[in-house]
């Protein structure tokens, strides 16, 4: 059924009205009452109405945009069907990404290493494969239905997130954004540039004092090697160079004049595929006060 008439602004043309009485025909044909939930965006299925007040609202109000399946009118909803293989390809994908992050380990030899395990032969692992073996054991273990390998705790948690390397670093920093308190100011008490106070008033004497403000840094290294670290994005990373038709059309940042000077002027730079350059966005800030 053609639905294009939910996206019309202008609820005169007729293309609209009939839609509206296409949307009626349907939802009454299901209907058990002479009431169905009104899906205009005043009510927003949430009123029951008759027929003749379900048209007047979604001739004066407008039907909800996003009411594409018309599920609480007697539509059936979305439902996937799970293939022969889709468990199979699940596992392969868990495996694939754990073995992206950590790099030169593979699931290969990871099960090469508890298959010689059985057999008495030991070796303790190093910390970086330490890390994957654990990660790896834990995507083996059911997360459903009688799990009980779940995270006790959110210190738990944090542990298994850091270690995959989304962890994030915390800074305190003035109430007036004027100063960090970060490497030569790590034991300050006071903004050197305002001399407000970098605890909170009410909580300076207490054991432990509460920062009036933190900034949450997300280390930007580890970010840009893991990138390198996953098949399906390693390519793209370098794909300005061994994937891109230089035709003379501009239809990528490297064919920007601002790529070709920082090319030019770091001559070492840039003949690396590998090497990346970093665009400062400011999104409208003027640091130059101009």
């Amino acid at each position: 059924m053609d639905r294009s008439w939910m996206q019309i602004g202008n609820r005169v043309l007729q293309e609209y009205r009939n839609g509206v009485r296409s949307f009626l025909d349907f939802a009454f044909m299901h209907a058990t009452t002479t009431q169905i939930s009104c899906p205009c965006k005043r009510c927003n299925n949430v009123v029951l109405k008759t027929r003749d007040n379900v048209e007047e609202d979604l001739l004066m109000f407008g039907i909800v945009p996003s009411y594409i399946r018309w599920t609480m009118h007697g539509e059936e909803s979305f439902t996937y069907e799970v293939g022969e293989n889709d468990n199979d390809t699940d596992d392969e994908d868990v495996f694939e990404i754990l073995e992206d992050h950590f790099g030169a380990l593979s699931t290969d030899n990871w099960i090469a290493k508890r298959e010689s395990n059985k057999h008495g032969y030991d070796e303790e692992p190093n910390e970086n494969a330490s890390q994957f073996y654990i990660i790896l054991n834990g995507a083996e273990k059911e997360l459903y239905l009688g799990c009980t390998d779940l995270p006790n705790n959110y210190y738990e948690t944090r542990k298994i997130l850091q270690d995959l390397g989304l962890h994030y670093s915390k800074i305190h920093a003035c109430s007036n954004n004027c100063q960090l308190y970060w490497k030569k100011n790590t034991k300050a008490d006071e903004s050197l540039v305002c001399g407000e106070s970098r605890w909170k008033p009410n909580e300076i004497n207490k054991k432990k004092n509460t920062p009036q403000k933190v900034l949450r840094y997300f280390p930007l290294t580890p970010r840009l090697e893991r990138l390198y670290m996953s098949r399906k994005t390693a390519s793209s990373m370098t794909w300005h160079l061994n994937g891109r038709v230089d035709d003379g059309v501009l239809g990528h940042p490297v064919d920007t004049i601002a790529w070709k000077t920082l090319d030019e002027s770091y001559s070492l730079f840039s003949p690396k595929p590998r090497n990346i350059r970093l665009g400062l966005a400011s999104d409208g800030f003027n640091h130059l006060e101009i």
